[in-house]
């Protein structure tokens, strides 16, 4: 995942990775977290908003424990979470470009 905090200048940083699992709908979050990798994001982009980097995380989870719920209920029953959450990440992809 990039965060850019200007979208015109084009310029971003590396601040994560999804590693899912399509066939066990395992998925694995990786984020910065520590202080020197919030400081490294600053130096990189000076104007990165660091609340909303430290929320993302739960966001994320958020987002991923709603879409399933959501199509549990939309299917009546409980999803092929690996496919449920394939599509979600490929829609994501199609719409957000890896940003943020």
């Amino acid at each position: 995942m990039r965060y850019t905090s200007d979208l015109v200048r084009d310029e971003w940083v590396n601040i994560g990775v999804i590693v899912f699992d399509p066939l066990t709908g395992a998925l694995r979050l990786r984020l910065v977290e520590e202080q020197d990798e919030y400081a490294r994001v600053r130096r990189l982009q000076p104007a990165a908003d660091e609340d909303v980097l430290r929320g993302f995380r739960d966001e994320l989870e958020d987002q991923f424990s709603t879409y399933l719920r959501n199509k549990r209920a939309e299917l009546d029953s409980t999803p092929d979470v690996g496919e449920a959450l394939r599509m979600l990440i490929e829609n994501w992809n199609n719409t957000l470009s890896n940003g943020l």
